[in-house]
């Protein structure tokens, strides 16, 4: 329930971007929705602007470095998230027994 409340949240927040992929350029959102040639054309401008030439292996190894990061901002966000959730526990009291269960 929680991660379809949080993919409401942030379907409802991200704006569509030109090729119809969800969420702002360069995000984790965009990226798990983007086409291929969408991708390649923003990682290729990143990293030209770091000074990489297209066709290199520099620059192959700069698309790879780049769409991995974005990707471990996604990860550390959902985890991030997940651990701000508060934990519930419910216990219940059978005679000189008592069982709890957390979610």
């Amino acid at each position: 329930m929680r991660r379809i409340a949080l993919s409401l949240i942030v379907i409802g927040l991200s704006a569509c971007s030109e090729d119809g992929s969800l969420g702002q350029e360069g995000s984790p959102v965009w990226l798990s929705t983007a086409s291929q040639e969408a991708k390649t054309a923003y990682f290729t401008k990143v990293c030209s602007g770091y000074g990489f030439q297209p066709g290199t292996p520099h620059m192959a190894q700069c698309i790879q470095t780049e769409t991995g990061n974005i990707r471990a901002r996604g990860a550390a966000a959902a985890a991030s998230y997940q651990a701000s959730q508060p934990t519930y526990t419910t216990c219940n009291r059978f005679g000189q027994m008592v069982s709890c269960s957390s979610y």
